[in-house]
């Protein structure tokens, strides 16, 4: 039985499917939802992981497939996704760290800088 002065787990419902590699998602913790951006653009990962640190979610293990969270690094030529010193993700080219992403059903939270910018492009149409 939970009292009210415990702590709830976190909870993730599933992101949307935009088809721009851009998803939404709200994270739980105690009844407040907290919305961020995710991605599943592995190019993207890549390209913003060789200048700084993205927040991932990561498979690993069996069924049921246990995710957690971890951080992209990215040194001498080396671009890894890894938590608590367990490198889920470890690749020497953008296509090797784009296939394990996407054996590992990685997903990636955009920098809000870069929300902001896809959300005020202006139209190339106009």
């Amino acid at each position: 039985m939970k009292t009210d002065n415990q702590i709830s787990e976190p909870s993730i419902e599933a992101p949307s499917e935009r088809g721009d590699g851009l998803g939404g998602s709200t994270v739980r913790v105690g009844g407040c939802p907290h919305n961020y951006s995710i991605s599943v653009d592995y190019k993207m990962l890549h390209e913003l992981a060789q200048t700084q640190p993205i927040v991932c979610f990561v498979d690993y293990g069996t069924n049921p497939t246990p995710r957690d969270v971890a951080v992209s690094r990215c040194s001498h030529g080396v671009t890894q996704i890894s938590a608590r010193g367990i490198c889920y993700i470890w690749a020497d080219t953008a296509s090797d760290f784009i296939l394990q992403c996407r054996n590992n059903h990685v997903e990636f939270v955009l920098p809000n800088r870069l929300i902001t910018q896809t959300q005020h492009k202006p139209d190339a149409s106009k």
